[in-house]
């Protein structure tokens, strides 16, 4: 399961942890303002094994 942190009134900016093993993720994003289009940005890490 995902967690998600949020901030701001309408920001949906935020941050995700997934636990265990993963072979594909999928999302969806839909807009909460009124305004210019604006992107998504994606990080993604992994634990060093040991």
């Amino acid at each position: 399961m995902g967690r998600v942190v949020t901030c701001g009134l309408a920001d949906s900016s935020g941050t995700i942890r997934l636990t265990g093993t993963f072979a594909r993720i999928t999302f969806t994003a839909k807009t909460n303002y009124l305004g210019p289009e604006d992107g998504i940005l994606v990080q993604l890490g992994a634990a060093l094994p040991g």
